[in-house]
């Protein structure tokens, strides 16, 4: 693992909205302005008791100007998916892919893109018909080759409004989890 102080531990960040576009990829250092000390000791911390196990995830708290947003992060140690919450509602999605095991992202990656896209009884579907969902355009997470990555997905299902610095949290976990799997 690199250095915790190491300027050059980073990711590219690509954020889709919630039609399944994406912004152009970016990439984002441990210099960058946004990111808070503080923050990303703390969840260097937290995020330490990770079980390694993606149906095993851990819960905390994201300090954000518009409320308490909690997260719930599974991760197999290479990669992982991210649930943000305010008030019990999902307001956004973040996916964090360090490269390390293709084989396992390309399974993360079908997971959430299924969940994105909206299909419903997956478990009553044929192998073809899963195969037909995943062909289409939206929220396109293999288009992108660059590793480490974080997508980050803000979800509206409620009357919420995702907040502003959610991005900006996301990219904390992120820049925490990217610097274990390183």
């Amino acid at each position: 693992m690199n250095d915790n102080n190491d300027e050059t531990i980073g990711f590219t960040l690509a954020i889709f909205n919630e039609d399944g576009k994406s912004s152009e990829a970016t990439w984002i250092d441990r210099s960058d302005e946004r990111f808070c000390a503080e923050l990303v000791q703390s969840l260097n911390s937290h995020l330490g008791r990770l079980s390694g196990d993606l149906d095993l995830p851990l819960e905390g708290h994201l300090p954000m100007k518009s409320g308490k947003t909690v997260f719930r992060v599974s991760s197999d140690g290479a990669n992982s998916f991210t649930f943000y919450y305010l008030k019990n509602d999902i307001i956004g999605l973040s996916l964090t892919l360090t490269g390390n095991d293709r084989e396992a992202e390309a399974e993360i990656i079908d997971s959430i893109r299924l969940l994105l896209l909206e299909t419903e009884d997956l478990e009553d579907q044929e192998s073809d018909q899963i195969e037909k969902t995943l062909s289409v355009d939206e929220f396109d997470f293999q288009s992108f080759d660059q590793r480490p990555i974080h997508f980050f997905v803000p979800l509206v299902g409620s009357d919420l409004e995702v907040p502003n610095d959610l991005v900006a949290g996301s990219m904390h976990v992120a820049l925490v989890l990217c610097q274990k799997a390183i």
